[in-house]
């Protein structure tokens, strides 16, 4: 194999690396098959909220794919709903996120989750639990 031929292994896309996701996750995040609802499989209690918000928008990413939900956008009301924290509250830690290349901004008040910048935080909530 010539090194031309090597470095063409290196090319990863978007679905090889959510594979790699769903694979990591399927033990803390769960879809109801019924309602389309992301479902926490891992006591909440044990987990940051960035560590919350990046697996509920790593289910609203499944749910997109999967054709249960419009589009991967979560929105700040969204997230403040689901994890009973105040919207201010949810801004700052999505704001944190954004600067960890995380979560990119859509518009005021939605975010979408970058995939490929959280496999590390999956296998480190998976270390946790």
């Amino acid at each position: 194999m010539n090194y031309k031929e090597k470095l063409e292994e290196l090319y990863l896309d978007e679905e090889e690396i959510l594979s790699e996701l769903v694979d990591r996750s399927k033990s803390l995040i769960g879809i109801s098959r019924e309602s389309g609802e992301i479902i926490f499989k891992v006591q909440m209690e044990k987990l940051n909220d960035h560590q919350k918000i990046i697996l509920f928008m790593l289910g609203a990413c499944f749910l997109t794919d999967l054709g249960r939900r419009e589009n991967k956008e979560v929105t700040n009301q969204e997230l403040s709903l689901f994890l009973d924290k105040r919207t201010e509250q949810i801004g700052s830690r999505l704001s944190e996120l954004r600067k960890q290349k995380k979560v990119k901004s859509t518009g005021t008040g939605k975010n979408i989750l970058i995939p490929r910048n959280v496999v590390e935080d999956i296998a480190d909530i998976n270390e946790l639990i």
